[in-house]
Parts: structure tokens; sequence; C-alpha cells
């Protein structure tokens, strides 16, 4: 596959014309119903244009089948899944469920395990934040990642347990360049950019999904619904469950 190049110089560049002098917001910026969009890349579509999902809908037997939406990758469909990250943070919304926990690996192109770890889940359910911890082996830049997310019913992983998929590509550029933006103007920065797990985290590092603002919750359900996560939209962020506390 073809690697986006994407030079660090490219990230300054989307943000003319959408914000001001030095760290000051462009007030057209800041009056708009929703600031932070987020733009598809250019480029080659991942394998998995829709997501990996299994059969029986992403939930375990002993789960309220009628309830929905089910186990879902947050994830933009039909578009590369890019980062500037060496050890990005993965978004799944899992539903109220009775596993306790579940499993998440990240393969290379070659189908080699690059890091795996398991996570314990909250029953109630939520949009679940997995952050690669520092000790994880740095993504490659260029390289398409699959990871999948598998929920463990009983006591181990089984051939028919529910499981979701996504890709991953880190592609050139320097995330610490926008370390000391404004999160608001960081945010449109990557949308605009299409970079969609490092807008994403920026956007739940806002309080989208926690708080009570209710203009950065009407900016979070609009991106959601423009990559067809129409009903995610209204789900609350899970953040305690990181990768970075949980050993290999």
């Amino acid at each position: 596959m073809k690697s986006m190049n994407l030079p660090s110089s490219f990230l300054s560049k989307t943000l003319s014309g959408v914000v001001g002098l030095g760290v000051v917001i462009n007030p057209l910026l800041a009056v708009q119903a929703n600031p932070v969009t987020f733009v598809p890349p250019n480029g080659d579509k991942p394998q998995d244009s829709q997501g990996g999902a299994s059969r029986d809908g992403g939930r375990c037997p002993e789960d309220d089948k009628n309830a929905a939406p089910y186990l879902t990758p947050v994830i933009p469909k039909n578009a590369q899944r890019l980062t500037l990250k060496a050890r990005p943070t993965v978004w799944v919304y899992v539903p109220p469920t009775t596993a306790r926990k579940a499993f998440f690996s990240l393969q290379d192109q070659q189908n080699k395990h690059h890091y795996q770890t398991f996570l314990p889940l909250e029953k109630k359910g939520g949009i679940l934040k997995i952050k690669l911890p520092s000790d994880a082996p740095a993504l490659t830049v260029g390289t398409d990642y699959k990871w999948s997310f598998v929920l463990i019913c009983e006591d181990m992983i089984l051939p028919d347990s529910p499981t979701v998929t996504g890709t991953v590509r880190r592609i050139p550029g320097n995330s610490n360049e926008m370390a000391g933006k404004p999160s608001l103007e960081k945010a449109a920065m990557l949308g605009k950019a299409g970079i969609w797990y490092d807008m994403a985290e920026t956007m739940v590092d806002m309080g989208a999904g926690r708080t009570s603002n209710a203009q950065l919750s009407q900016n979070w359900s609009a991106i959601l619904r423009s990559v067809d996560l129409d009903a995610i939209t209204t789900k609350p962020i899970i953040v305690g469950n990181s990768v970075s506390t949980l050993s290999k």
C-alpha cells in the first residue's frame, strides 16, 4: 500500500484561515456550532472499509438480545484511520455486557503480534479508551496495523467470541508541535488533516462525552454522525480502563 506523506509543515498549514495569530482562536471558529470536523484523507482505503464485526452482532449469550447498538469499532468507514503518534489511542463502543474482561491485540501487515493485553470492563458499557502504553513497540510510519477487540464472555476466547476489528496507520509528522495549542484549535487542525485517532483523543481530553458543555457534546455527536456512527452519539466515554494501567 502507498503511505501518505503528510510532513509536519502540512499540519501547520491546515490551520491557515482557521486560527489567528499566536494561540488565539479565530473568532469565526469559536462561534461555529461545530468548529471541529473530520475530513476523510485522500489515499487508498483500508481493506476493512466498514470495520470488522463478528457474526453474532457483538454480544455475549447472556447479554440483552434486544439491546442496541452492539459492539462497535469507533472508526470512520471508507477512509484511512490515521495517527501521528507512535502509540495511539483506539476507541471501541462496548454495550452493557456480562463479560468482565476483553482481549485487545495489534498485528502488523505480516499478521505478527505487535502488542496484546487484557482489559477490565464496566458492566454499564460505553466508549472505551484503549491507550497503548509507553512500553508498547512504536508503530512504524507508513505501515498499516490491524487491531482486534474481543469480549471474553466466559473464561476464555472462543471462535465465536464477539469481536470487532479496525486499522491504524501512522503517518509522518510530529504531534509534539501541537502540544502548546489550545485543545479546540488542535482538534480542528487534526480533523481537517484527516487524522482520526488523534482528533478523537483530543476531543475526549476536552471532555467530549463526559461534560455538560452543550457545544462540545453537539460537536462530538456531529463528528460521529459524519462517519456513520449515529447509534453511539450519546454514549458515555470510559477513560479509566486504559491499557497503560495494565500489564501485557
